[in-house]
Protein backbone atom coordinates (compact mmCIF):
# COMPACT_ATOMS: atom_id res chain seq x y z
CA UNK A 1 0.00 0.00 0.00
CA UNK A 2 2.84 2.13 0.67
CA UNK A 3 4.55 1.92 -2.09
CA UNK A 4 1.84 1.12 -5.09
CA UNK A 5 0.28 4.87 -4.95
CA UNK A 6 3.13 6.69 -5.38
CA UNK A 7 4.61 4.13 -7.83
CA UNK A 8 1.22 4.85 -10.22
CA UNK A 9 1.00 8.53 -9.60
CA UNK A 10 4.82 8.76 -10.91
CA UNK A 11 3.91 6.35 -13.72
CA UNK A 12 0.69 7.93 -14.42
CA UNK A 13 2.11 10.59 -16.96
CA UNK A 14 3.31 7.26 -19.04
CA UNK A 15 1.43 5.60 -22.33
CA UNK A 16 -0.69 2.65 -21.23
CA UNK A 17 0.97 0.45 -23.21
CA UNK A 18 4.42 0.97 -22.08
CA UNK A 19 3.26 0.61 -18.27
CA UNK A 20 1.37 -2.48 -19.66
CA UNK A 21 4.57 -4.16 -20.92
CA UNK A 22 6.77 -3.36 -17.61
CA UNK A 23 4.51 -4.84 -15.39
CA UNK A 24 3.82 -8.07 -17.52
CA UNK A 25 7.48 -8.23 -17.80
CA UNK A 26 7.79 -7.56 -14.73
CA UNK A 27 5.41 -11.02 -13.32
CA UNK A 28 6.90 -12.88 -15.98
CA UNK A 29 10.24 -12.54 -14.59
CA UNK A 30 8.97 -13.00 -11.06
CA UNK A 31 7.14 -16.38 -11.78
CA UNK A 32 9.92 -17.06 -14.34
CA UNK A 33 12.96 -16.70 -11.47
CA UNK A 34 10.80 -19.75 -9.76
CA UNK A 35 13.06 -21.96 -12.04
CA UNK A 36 16.26 -20.69 -10.69
CA UNK A 37 14.49 -19.58 -6.80
CA UNK A 38 17.06 -22.30 -4.47
CA UNK A 39 16.13 -21.06 -1.09
CA UNK A 40 14.09 -18.54 0.75
CA UNK A 41 15.53 -15.19 -0.06
CA UNK A 42 15.82 -16.33 -4.13
CA UNK A 43 11.94 -16.65 -3.40
CA UNK A 44 12.14 -13.92 -1.84
CA UNK A 45 13.81 -11.81 -4.54
CA UNK A 46 11.02 -13.24 -7.32
CA UNK A 47 7.90 -12.51 -5.04
CA UNK A 48 9.37 -8.64 -5.16
CA UNK A 49 9.36 -8.54 -8.72
CA UNK A 50 6.16 -10.33 -9.64
CA UNK A 51 4.40 -7.99 -6.81
CA UNK A 52 5.94 -4.96 -8.65
CA UNK A 53 4.58 -6.16 -11.63
CA UNK A 54 0.96 -6.50 -10.66
CA UNK A 55 1.45 -2.75 -8.89
CA UNK A 56 2.05 -1.58 -12.26
CA UNK A 57 0.33 -4.25 -14.53
CA UNK A 58 -3.64 -4.63 -13.07
CA UNK A 59 -4.27 -0.60 -12.36
CA UNK A 60 -3.01 0.34 -15.54
CA UNK A 61 -4.94 -2.16 -17.66
CA UNK A 62 -8.10 -1.16 -15.56
CA UNK A 63 -7.35 2.63 -16.73
CA UNK A 64 -6.71 1.77 -20.26
CA UNK A 65 -10.35 0.03 -20.41
CA UNK A 66 -11.65 2.92 -19.11
CA UNK A 67 -10.18 4.86 -21.57
CA UNK A 68 -10.89 2.71 -24.56
CA UNK A 69 -14.84 3.03 -23.67
CA UNK A 70 -17.39 5.43 -24.79
CA UNK A 71 -18.98 6.80 -21.54
CA UNK A 72 -22.27 5.17 -22.49
CA UNK A 73 -20.47 1.76 -22.12
CA UNK A 74 -18.10 2.21 -19.42
CA UNK A 75 -20.00 0.12 -16.89
CA UNK A 76 -19.93 -3.29 -19.59
CA UNK A 77 -16.17 -2.86 -20.56
CA UNK A 78 -15.11 -2.85 -16.56
CA UNK A 79 -17.48 -5.98 -16.18
CA UNK A 80 -15.92 -7.61 -18.91
CA UNK A 81 -12.82 -6.82 -17.71
CA UNK A 82 -13.31 -8.22 -14.19
CA UNK A 83 -15.21 -11.01 -15.64
CA UNK A 84 -12.21 -12.40 -17.47
CA UNK A 85 -9.25 -11.85 -14.59
CA UNK A 86 -11.60 -13.87 -12.40
CA UNK A 87 -12.25 -16.21 -15.04
CA UNK A 88 -8.14 -16.55 -15.22
CA UNK A 89 -8.02 -16.42 -11.11
CA UNK A 90 -10.23 -19.26 -11.00
CA UNK A 91 -8.52 -21.64 -13.49
CA UNK A 92 -5.24 -20.85 -13.24
CA UNK A 93 -4.74 -23.18 -10.16
CA UNK A 94 -5.77 -25.91 -11.68
CA UNK A 95 -4.11 -25.31 -14.96
CA UNK A 96 -0.80 -24.90 -13.42
CA UNK A 97 -1.10 -28.07 -11.02
CA UNK A 98 -1.98 -30.22 -14.24
CA UNK A 99 1.12 -28.33 -15.66
CA UNK A 100 3.11 -29.01 -12.63
CA UNK A 101 2.38 -32.86 -12.52
CA UNK A 102 2.36 -33.44 -16.01
CA UNK A 103 5.83 -31.41 -16.63
CA UNK A 104 7.36 -30.91 -13.38
CA UNK A 105 7.76 -27.07 -12.13
CA UNK A 106 10.53 -25.87 -14.36
CA UNK A 107 8.34 -26.39 -17.04
CA UNK A 108 5.22 -25.04 -15.38
CA UNK A 109 7.66 -21.23 -14.56
CA UNK A 110 9.09 -21.17 -18.33
CA UNK A 111 5.62 -21.46 -19.45
CA UNK A 112 4.35 -18.81 -17.12
CA UNK A 113 8.08 -16.52 -18.00
CA UNK A 114 7.03 -17.48 -22.12
CA UNK A 115 3.75 -16.30 -21.57
CA UNK A 116 4.20 -13.10 -19.77
CA UNK A 117 6.79 -11.94 -21.97
CA UNK A 118 4.58 -12.41 -25.00
CA UNK A 119 1.83 -10.89 -23.55
CA UNK A 120 3.62 -7.71 -23.04
CA UNK A 121 4.47 -8.02 -26.46
CA UNK A 122 1.45 -7.55 -27.90
CA UNK A 123 0.75 -4.35 -25.36
CA UNK A 124 3.37 -2.61 -26.55
CA UNK A 125 1.41 -2.02 -30.15
CA UNK A 126 -2.11 -0.81 -28.95
CA UNK A 127 -1.70 2.99 -29.48
CA UNK A 128 -2.06 1.90 -32.78
CA UNK A 129 -4.96 0.30 -32.65
CA UNK A 130 -6.18 2.69 -29.95
CA UNK A 131 -7.39 5.42 -31.86
CA UNK A 132 -9.80 2.80 -34.35
CA UNK A 133 -11.51 1.09 -31.47
CA UNK A 134 -12.28 4.20 -30.33
CA UNK A 135 -13.60 5.56 -33.51
CA UNK A 136 -15.45 2.16 -34.12
CA UNK A 137 -17.23 2.54 -30.28
CA UNK A 138 -18.98 5.62 -30.86
CA UNK A 139 -21.19 4.52 -33.45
Amino acid sequence: ILLEVPLNISMSHWPHRYAMALGGILIGIGFGGMMFASGFWSVVITVVFWTFGEMVLLPTTAAFVADISTPQRRGMYMGVYQMTGNAALAFSAWFGMKTLEAFGASALWGMVFITCTAASLLFLPLRDHLAQIQREASY
